[in-house]
């Protein structure tokens, strides 16, 4: 009897043992929790969030809570352009305009303080927009030595006495953007335009004058050497100072340095002075202009004993060009004239029976 008692007591114990086992477990299972694990589990269906109108428990991931912080749903802190820190917007600075840069250069033949042909440089340069800066400006030769570094103050003008290619370089800058542009110019030749004239040989003019045969066309800017402690300067056609007065008839050296672009004897009526023109000894800057005939027509008197060659690059014509010229016998270096864009020839040396 006494073990009876015994284990009747045992039996008990584990009886109100289970019963509190089953107890834990429907008190867990009526607050949401795991049995296993404690863990709150989620009734499928059920917004958790329903107090507050926030998040969606019944989304089957398991966690229980939604998605508390997004309210509404999963926003990107940026969605608006804000600041994910402040929430303020902060867009990009308007960038620095772009910067234009043009350089532009010519040269011509001067006399220099010592009476000297040089090259005169000049360079006109300018930038957009109106708030651009010129920083650096610089002149350069192709092979001899560095750049020489100046103010930018355009334009700039300077003398030189070395052929060949002389470079311009022109930085301007706009904040953070920085463009640099160049220009060339290339000096080819400091002889000069020297002719030799007879004022007393048959003309239009007066037998103590030259008259130049410029052309309406043509494009002048040059000084003449008359030769008689004289000089002008030409820069149209119909210049007074295109004749010259001497004072006593005879035989002059003229010297033409600069620009001179169109030449031409022959007219509809005459071929102006071209009996007093005697001798070319150098061809020097003179370009014949635009296309036309009889440049030299009529100069029966003429002799060529040039070294250097015609420029004769912006003409497609040679017709007539030394046509009647009866004392020619050579060209002195015509194997060395650039023909190559010449066209028509027709003419060329018609009734220079000597040549």
């Amino acid at each position: 009897m006494k073990c009876m008692g015994r284990v009747g007591r045992s039996r008990f114990s584990i009886l109100l043992k289970v019963l509190s086992v089953i107890v834990a477990i429907g008190l867990m299972i009526g607050c949401g929790s795991d049995p296993e694990t404690g863990t709150e589990v989620p009734d499928a269906g059920f917004d958790v969030g329903a107090d507050s109108g926030e998040g969606d428990a019944g989304d089957g991931d398991g966690d229980g809570a939604g998605d508390a912080d997004a309210g509404n749903g999963d926003l990107d802190p940026d969605a608006n352009g804000g600041d994910a820190d402040t929430g303020d917007s902060d867009p990009d600075p308007d960038p620095d305009p772009e910067v234009t840069v043009e350089v532009e250069g010519s040269w011509k033949q001067v006399f220099s303080d010592d009476d000297e042909i040089v090259a005169e440089l000049t360079f006109e340069y300018g930038c957009e927009p109106e708030e651009c800066e010129l920083v650096e400006c610089s002149l350069r030769h192709e092979s001899v030595g560095g750049p020489a570094i100046h103010d930018c103050d355009s334009p700039y003008v300077d003398e030189v006495i070395l052929e060949g290619g002389w470079i311009y370089s022109v930085t301007a800058e706009v904040g953070e953007n920085t463009v640099t542009e160049e220009a060339r110019v290339d000096v080819t030749s400091f002889e000069p335009f020297l002719t030799v004239w007879d004022t007393t040989q048959e003309g239009v003019s007066e037998s103590n004058e030259i008259r130049l045969p410029l052309r309406l066309t043509g494009e002048y800017d040059f000084v003449v050497d008359w030769g008689d402690g004289t000089r002008d300067e030409i820069t149209d056609f119909d210049d007074p100072e295109a004749t010259r007065t001497y004072d006593e008839e005879g035989v002059y050296e003229v010297m033409i340095i600069g620009n001179l672009d169109g030449w031409r004897f022959a007219s509809n009526d005459d071929d102006g002075d071209a009996p007093k023109l005697l001798e070319i000894k150098s061809w020097g800057p003179i370009t014949f202009g635009s296309n036309a005939d009889g440049y030299f027509r009529g100069a029966y008197n003429l002799e060529i004993t040039a070294d250097d060659a015609p420029d004769l690059s912006n003409i497609t014509t040679l017709a007539d060009a030394f046509r009647g010229c009866e004392s020619l016998t050579t060209i002195s270096s015509i194997e060395n004239w650039d023909v190559s864009n010449i066209e028509d020839m027709s003419g060329l040396f018609r009734d220079a029976s000597n040549f």
